[in-house]
């Protein structure tokens, strides 16, 4: 956006937008916040892109080709990811990641300071649902997403038939034991033999279960190994499977070994369901 914001009434955002800092002013419109310096000299704008997409190019349609300074990356207290971008021409962008949009808020430089701590209080009120997982990728797969999860195939497929499935963290109360056999029973396979299961602790502190089983399938016996993990109010489940020997195991394991837990929301945060 370009033009200046409308003023409408405070109460339509009530709770979910900061307040501006002691002396600024603040002015909405349908997609738009600006809060003004008092002197009114200075501006910071923040607006909400319709879809999600790599910081970098949000970066170069709101400062073109500067190059960006530097990156650093911000928690707000909801649990929810963001960025602080600095780049050329002296400005700054910040960025709060949502599942399908983001909050952008861009500013000179000299209120990079302010801009962090608006994208920090900023509520998204999403609450606790599907997210996707922070997790190193196999080195030389390819990724094939899919809303929140994302399906990696080894370099040598299609002629080697195998692949694994990232989901996203879910919310759940079940047992890795229940929460296993739901995610058996959903697929609806049959399942030749028994599924064995091992206990699994990963080096950022995720605990769970690693299952190993065989799956009867159109183009013969599918072997797959499941890793749910967890950490309140959170579940994290990977799939591997694969036609023909044992293979890809220690893959697996390397991008369990990689999943980061989930921020928090902090206490005292509401958590609701804001307008998308």
């Amino acid at each position: 956006m370009t033009t200046d914001p409308e003023d409408t009434p405070r109460s339509k955002v009530e709770g979910m937008i900061p307040a501006p800092p002691p002396g600024w002013t603040q002015r909405f419109s349908a997609n738009l916040v600006v809060y003004e310096a008092p002197d009114g000299g200075s501006r910071i704008r923040c607006y909400q892109e319709a879809s999600l997409e790599p910081i970098s190019r949000v970066v170069a349609r709101v400062a073109g080709p500067a190059r960006i300074e530097a990156t650093s990356t911000i928690v707000n207290a909801e649990g929810e990811y963001g960025a602080l971008c600095r780049v050329g021409g002296g400005r700054i962008v910040g960025v709060l990641f949502a599942d399908a949009h983001a909050l952008v808020i861009e500013a000179s430089a000299q209120h990079a300071d302010l801009v962090r701590d608006l994208l920090a209080r900023w509520k998204l009120e999403l609450g606790v649902r599907p997210r996707r997982v922070l997790y190193d990728p196999p080195v030389g797969w390819q990724p094939m997403p899919n809303a929140l999860a994302t399906t990696w195939f080894p370099p040598g497929f299609p002629d080697d038939h195998a692949e694994l499935v990232v989901y996203p963290a879910a919310a759940t109360t079940s047992t890795p034991h229940d929460e296993l056999a739901q995610l058996v029973a959903v697929e609806g396979v049959r399942v030749i033999g028994e599924i064995r299961e091992h206990p699994i602790t990963t080096s950022r502190g995720l605990v769970g279960t690693h299952a190993t089983l065989a799956i009867a399938a159109s183009a013969g016996v599918v072997q797959r190994e499941l890793v749910l993990l967890w950490r309140p109010p959170y579940r994290y489940a990977l799939k591997l499977e694969w036609l023909g020997a044992p293979r890809y195991r220690d893959v697996l394991l390397g991008v369990v070994h990689s999943v980061r837990p989930l921020p928090v929301q902090a206490p005292g945060d509401a958590a609701g369901s804001m307008g998308r």
